[in-house]
């Protein structure tokens, strides 16, 4: 099978940059150093792509579409409120999909990629909620088509679908899906070095009786 897809000029470009921790830019809507700050971060994007198919599952055949690319389209609220030395926050995301006419009319599907609260003191930060996880979230996060579009196949289901692209998911790294957890992450060292470690929901692999739960992952970051 041959896929080759072209995406044009997007139609309209993310506005803003994805962090896991926090959005890199934000417009702060209320701001009271005794109540709370709080503000509101969002990305768009829509690409209109063309795809030639050779031989695939659903034969030959030419398609072009007007969808979203490797990120879903989002808005989310930052909340952090200053007490004593250390500052209590949390965030919530909601990701949208909007190519939802070419399989199931008005089926779009809105996910909570993250939901958490924070606490951050000299000591480092302590998460816990949901959140992208830390195993390969920098290959993803600092991705050259992060605000692209990236691979397409149709054998997934990535022509007709509703869905994102992949991105380069499945070329040298899988998605940091996001994930209960409990992470901490240390004040950065000299250089910007930091480390973060968290425990995270297990993910079964099968439905198997004999599948591993004992234990939450564990999993770690060095940057």
């Amino acid at each position: 099978m041959k896929n080759n897809k072209f995406a044009c000029k997007p139609l309209a470009v993310a506005l803003l940059a994805l962090s896991s921790a926090s959005a890199n830019a934000a417009i702060t809507i209320y701001d009271d150093a005794e109540v709370a700050t709080v503000s509101v971060d969002a990305s768009f994007n829509t690409f209109y792509t063309t795809t030639s198919v050779d031989n695939g599952p659903n034969g030959d055949r030419d398609q072009s579409r007007v969808k979203m690319g490797f990120l879903p389209n989002w808005l989310g609220m930052n909340f952090s409120k200053q007490i004593g030395d250390m500052k209590v926050g949390g965030r919530s995301s909601f990701w949208v999909t909007i190519n939802d006419s070419n399989s199931g009319v008005t089926s779009t599907g809105i996910d909570v990629r993250q939901f958490y609260a924070t606490l951050d003191a000299d000591w480092g930060q302590l998460l816990i909620g949901k959140d992208f996880t830390l195993f390969n979230r920098s290959n993803v996060f600092l991705d050259e088509v992060l605000l692209g579009y990236g691979n397409v196949n149709d054998t997934l289901g990535l022509v007709d679908g509703q869905g994102v692209s992949f991105g380069n998911l499945g070329s040298g790294y899988t998605y940091p899906f996001p994930a209960s957890q409990i992470r901490y992450t240390s004040p950065s060292f000299g250089g910007g070095f930091k480390v973060a470690v968290a425990a995270v929901d297990p993910s079964p692999v099968n439905g198997d009786a004999d599948r591993e739960e004992s234990a939450p992952r564990f999993e770690g970051e060095v940057t």
